[in-house]
């Protein structure tokens, strides 16, 4: 039996069956409701949260068993006995607890019961390492545990967002599980003998009511829940972000490209990679240092055998251009440099003796001695923190750390290791961190942290999971995420194609970073064809970088880079079950995930469409196929998007201020953009130190009119003037002025271009143009692309050929000679005709895109994948 303990002017306070429970909200949006267990201390609790002023609420009764709380136009009914309650916003209700036995306690569970509507779909809770964006049916546990080949790690996170505009956040640091109406348990992790869960992993909690959420918190006496409101996915993220946090913007170059393998062992080897990207022409920030840059785990120094001078080599790569990054990890070993000295301090967790020592980073005394020696390293160049097998990887039952046994602390362990990081960094050196992490949890986003989906396998297969896998990340509100860029365990799958595709989509990742036990994996490590490929989207992402750092800006309102399309397209069943494509800020990206696949069907939502490389305009509300060559990926921005580029090419993001840019303008339109600027490296943006140069676009059925104009503080390195280039999609002009002065522009196909448009900060531009219909554009050309890229371990060649014929093009018949090197056999093909060596002929019809492959491989013997091989194909056509 529950009754009214205490009412206050923000909080409504229960009693009952041995538990005190309070209701308060923050704000209108965010209703929270803390259960306390008889006896139990909430000051030992770890909390990600930081304590806001409850609003003010009105408590009213309904009936001697039923209240009303209300504040603005949310109201939370409760009813006592049985203990129950839901939650309102503008009278529909939007949340509710199962109306029978809303909380119960099996052992060291207390376990709570919500109620799911027929059709509600959930999604977040961390990374899932079953690769499922809908939740529904299925149980997540939060437990972070290393996984590695065909899975990536199971990293969950006590944080969902339900398609009934809700989210549910329980801030505790205590291992959970979630049973979202089904007892489909999740694969068992490798990592489960090292760091063994306090369940019996294929075991479900037994609480797969199809109508129930239900969440089982393992070990604590406090369930501290929020229930987050808003009018869509982007508004409860924000306002999650109000509880655990804002994101913080990474240094500027942490969003360049970030060069890695497993791994660079010396620093003269370090040297001569970063000296190899400039003198091709490469672009690239950022060079990493795996493992064993010290003879001992938890050495901490260098191994003065390799690493003789650092401080000198990264000068020199500094000079390049370069940020040096380097792994660290929890493991002191016994005979590490460090240890006697840290078990000393009592800087290092209380471990079973068969268990390897770890650092004990949820002692702030210990956080500071580490940042101590991560300090001096710093001194040499060192820019980045990779923080490895932090899960912890090995965790034995037993352990015991500062802020109490392992079941409290496993969860937040990277959480409190990147916080020391970030806050010694920030007071010793005024400087942004970087941390790359192998797992998160809730409220990391705002150490400067990022994650990476752990130790994958290069396989197909896993390619598509990724592509999963970090969606379900940032829908659970952290905004940057990363993939060992072809796999981190080499396999049998491996191609130059595989590493191709998986790049093209690690380039549209909020972090693009390759890593991989790959004895070569640089850009020119599979060959000519494969280097110019890869450098060309290397450049992509330096083009973009002026949209991305402001896209990251913006992350605080809850937008997210990367995102899953049922957070734009939430009614459009079509869009949010596409889960192979998603969004990138307004570019809609349809990686390749399919061996030998050279076109991709991508469902586009309604509104207009343009293909990012052709300019080509798509109607939407409907899937179409498009050719998907190896040396390109589908992407399409949608209309009303206003996409500025970097005109001129960058070898690093801070190479050079931002001085010239192309604004790409989708119409029709209507809508603006903020380019953001600021020094890319110290917190002085927090303090408004920082440049926004707004453009807006609005048309009519005879004109468009621009407006660019800018407002902030200058910043060391800002450029006041500026050149803009604008390319207006969709429209041709028949005039363009500048205020009342006429200027030159350029019809081209479907695109108005107005080059050289100089501004000088503070000032206003209206740009006025005079529209007219551009001409119909015959698509009559038949595009053909040959690549044999898909180059396998047993020494044969697919080689793929795409043909694509317009749409307006006549009938064309194609026929094909192949000629190939001495010593070289074709053993199949799918070309019209001939048994083994094709010598038919196709037809193509107007629109057909048809894709066609053959084999090749080496009499008598195997070659290596990478060795270069040129395979001839003599295509005439008729009919034109």
């Amino acid at each position: 039996m529950y009754s009214v303990s205490s009412i206050t002017d923000d909080t409504l306070i229960l009693e009952g069956e041995g538990r005190i429970i309070s209701f308060s909200l923050i704000g209108e949006e965010i209703v929270r409701f803390k259960v306390l267990e008889k006896g139990a201390d909430e000051s030992s609790e770890f909390k990600v949260s930081e304590e806001k002023t409850p609003a003010k609420i009105k408590v009213s009764s309904i009936s001697e068993d039923r209240f009303r709380i209300s504040s603005g136009n949310t109201d939370v009914i409760i009813n006592l006995n049985p203990l129950s309650f839901k939650v309102y916003r503008d009278r529909e209700e939007r949340f509710s607890t199962d109306e029978v036995v809303f909380i119960d306690k099996r052992g060291e569970e207390t376990i709570f019961r919500f109620r799911l509507t027929p059709e509600e779909r959930v999604y977040g809770l961390g990374q899932d390492h079953m690769a499922d964006l809908n939740q529904r049916g299925k149980e997540r546990r939060c437990w972070h545990q290393w996984n590695g080949f065909r899975r990536s790690g199971n990293d969950s996170v006590p944080f969902l967002l339900s398609s009934e505009n809700y989210g549910l956040f329980l801030d505790t640091s205590w291992p959970v599980r979630f049973n979202i109406g089904g007892d489909r348990v999740p694969e068992r992790n490798t990592g489960d003998e090292w760091a063994p869960s306090p369940w019996k992993w294929d075991l479900p909690s037994g609480e797969g009511n199809p109508d129930r959420l239900v969440v089982l918190l393992y070990g604590s006496k406090v369930a501290d829940f929020y229930i987050i409101l808003g009018e869509d996915f982007n508004s409860i993220i924000k306002n999650y972000y109000v509880i655990t946090g804002s994101p913080r913007l990474l240094p500027k170059w942490a969003y360049g490209f970030i060069q890695c393998k497993n791994r660079y062992r010396s620093e003269e080897e370090l040297l001569r990679l970063g000296k190899k990207f400039r003198e091709r022409g490469i672009p690239g920030d950022v060079l990493v240092i795996d493992w064993l840059w010290f003879k001992e785990f938890g050495d901490l120094e260098w191994n003065r055998d390799y690493w003789q001078h650092p401080e000198k080599t990264f000068g020199e790569l500094a000079g390049l251009g370069f940020k040096i990054m380097q792994a660290q990890h929890p493991f002191i070993d016994r005979k590490s440099l460090k240890y006697e000295v840290f078990k000393e301090k009592g800087y290092l967790n209380d471990v079973p003796p068969s268990a390897r020592p770890t650092f004990d980073h949820s002692n702030p005394i210990a956080r500071k001695g580490w940042w101590e020696e991560i300090k001096k390293l710093y001194q040499t160049g060192i820019r980045g923190y990779w923080t490895d097998m932090g899960e912890i990887e090995e965790h034995k039952p037993g352990t015991m750390s500062y802020l109490g046994p392992r079941e409290k602390v496993h969860n937040i362990y990277t959480l409190l290791w990147t916080k020391g990081l970030y806050e010694n960094q920030r007071e010793t050196f005024g400087t942004r961190s970087f941390s790359l992490a192998r797992t998160f949890w809730c409220g990391i986003h705002k150490y400067c942290t990022a994650m990476w989906s752990g130790d994958i396998n290069s396989s197909w297969e896993v390619l598509k999971d990724q592509v999963i896998i970090g969606q379900d990340v940032t829908l659970t509100g952290m905004p940057y995420w990363c993939t060992d860029i072809g796999g981190f365990f080499f396999h049998k799958e491996f191609t130059p194609e595989l590493y191709i595709r998986w790049f093209q989509w690690g380039t549209f990742c909020p972090i693009f970073r390759t890593h991989g036990t790959r004895p070569e994996n640089e850009p020119w490590s599979f060959g000519k064809d494969g280097e110019e490929i890869l450098k060309r989207f290397i450049k992509l992402r330096y083009r973009l970088l002026p949209y991305i750092y402001s896209l990251a800006y913006d992350v605080s309102t809850g937008r997210q880079i990367m995102r899953a399309m049922v957070v734009d397209y939430p009614d459009d069943k079509d869009a949010y079950e596409s889960k192979y494509q998603f969004m990138f800020g307004d570019i809609l990206v349809s990686p390749v995930v399919e061996n030998d696949s050279r076109t991709k069907e991508t469902y586009l939502p309604e509104g207009y469409w343009y293909d990012f490389w052709t300019g080509k305009r798509y109607r939407g509300k409907r899937p179409i196929r498009v050719p998907a060559p190896i040396d390109r990926i589908p992407l399409f921005v949608r209309n009303s998007s206003i996409i500025p580029m970097n005109a001129l090419d960058m070898m690093y993001a801070d190479e050079k201020p931002l001085k010239e840019l192309d604004i790409n303008i989708y119409t029709p339109v209507d809508g603006e953009f903020e380019i953001y600027e600021d020094d890319g490296v110290t917190y002085d943006y927090e303090d408004g130190r920082f440049v926004k140069i707004r453009i807006s676009a609005s048309e009519t059925e005879n004109q468009l009119k621009i407006t660019i104009s800018s407002y902030g503080e200058e910043f060391q390195g800002f450029e006041k003037d500026k050149i803009f280039n604008l390319y207006i999609y969709g429209i041709n002009g028949k005039e363009v002025r500048v205020g009342d002065r006429s200027i030159d522009f350029e019809n081209e196909g479907n695109v108005l271009k107005i080059k050289g448009i100089e501004y000088h900060f503070r000032d206003r531009i209206d740009i006025t143009v005079e529209k007219v219909e551009p001409p119909i554009i015959e698509e009559n050309s038949l595009d053909i692309s040959v690549d044999g890229l898909d180059k396998r371990q047993d020494g044969s060649i697919r080689i793929n050929i795409l043909m694509a014929n317009g749409n307006s093009a006549p009938l064309r018949k194609v026929y094909f000679e192949i000629e190939k090197p001495e010593g070289w056999s074709i053993v199949s093909s799918d070309l019209p005709t001939g048994r083994f060596y094709p010598d038919g002929k196709l037809t193509l019809n107007p629109g057909d895109i048809i894709q066609k492959e053959l084999t090749v491989s080496q009499i008598g013997t195997t070659s290596l994948p990478y060795e270069d091989i040129t395979v001839k194909a003599r295509i005439e056509t008729e009919g034109n």
